[in-house]
Parts: structure tokens; C-alpha cells; sequence
């Protein structure tokens, strides 16, 4: 909850607790496929961290920064692909980066305005190895080639 500056759980009841917190606007997430790290993307914020929360038996460990966006940058949803980079939808960039688990960053896009939710495809139609990225502002979905399939979703 960016608003509230903590990552929650929610359990099978829905009851609600705080995971992570206080933790400065925190709002795209994503699990590694093995659990054992949650990436989260921050917005309104001075400086937009990217963090690392390394998870032992569910349990979040310190917030470790891989890297940082700038004040103009929103970062929004976060996609993983299999190769463990992270992918970033940034609203008023309009722009898609790509975050290496080594903290390189690459524009992949900067063709998709109002960037904010992001997947890779799946199912029949959808191009596995490209991010769908929706706008904050329209009813615009861009595809975007990535190069690479995404982790399997946790469901």
C-alpha cells in the first residue's frame, strides 16, 4: 500500500498484517519463482528505489536497493522475466526499463505512455516473450518485445 508506506499479507481470511514496513511507497511487486525474494518498485517518491527483500520461511528480510530512478520517474508494475531480470513500467516516462538482478538498466521502451501495469503473455494469442503494458490514462495496451519468455506465474 503506497499510501500507507508498508507492504501487506493478506491471509486465506482475507485479515491483513503488515509484511514489510515502514517502507517508503512501496508499489509494484513481484516473487522470484522460488519465493526466497520479493522485488518491489517505488512511486512518489524523492529518489524511486528499486528493492530487493530477500523472504527466509516467509518472513521479509532487510530491503536490500539495486538501483534508483530519478524524481521525474513513477515506477509502477513490475513484471520478472526468466532470467530474473525485472521489468518496470514508468508513468510519466512512458517508458518500459528492464533492472538486471546487477542493477543495469535499459530503456526496452519509451513508447508506452502512462505506463503502469505490466505481464508478460500468456495463453493462446500472446506473445510470450513481450510485457502487455497498460496506460494509466487510457484504454491503450502496448506490447513490448523483451527478448525473453517471463517467470511462470504464482497463483
Amino acid at each position: 500500500d503506497h499510501g500507507l508506506d508498508q507492504v501487506l499479507e493478506v491471509d486465506a481470511d482475507g485479515a491483513s498484517s503488515i509484511w514489510l514496513g515502514p517502507h517508503v511507497s512501496p508499489n509494484g511487486t513481484a516473487f522470484t519463482a522460488d519465493g526466497d525474494a520479493l522485488w518491489i518498485a517505488t512511486t512518489y517518491a524523492t529518489v524511486q528505489p528499486v528493492w530487493r527483500v530477500p523472504v527466509q520461511e516467509g518472513a521479509a528480510g532487510a530491503p536490500q536497493v539495486v538501483t534508483e530512478f530519478g524524481s521525474g520517474d513513477v515506477g509502477d508494475g513490475v513484471a520478472l522475466g526468466a532470467s530474473g531480470a525485472l521489468y518496470v513500467a514508468q508513468n510519466i516516462g512512458g517508458r518500459v526499463d528492464r533492472v538486471d538482478p546487477d542493477g543495469t538498466v535499459t530503456t526496452i521502451s519509451s513508447e508506452a505512455a502512462w505506463a503502469a501495469s505490466l505481464a508478460f503473455g500468456e495463453g493462446v494469442g500472446w506473445d510470450r516473450c513481450s510485457v502487455y503494458v497498460t496506460s494509466l490514462f487510457s484504454g491503450d495496451v502496448f506490447r513490448v518485445e523483451v527478448g525473453e519468455v517471463g517467470q511462470p506465474p504464482l497463483r
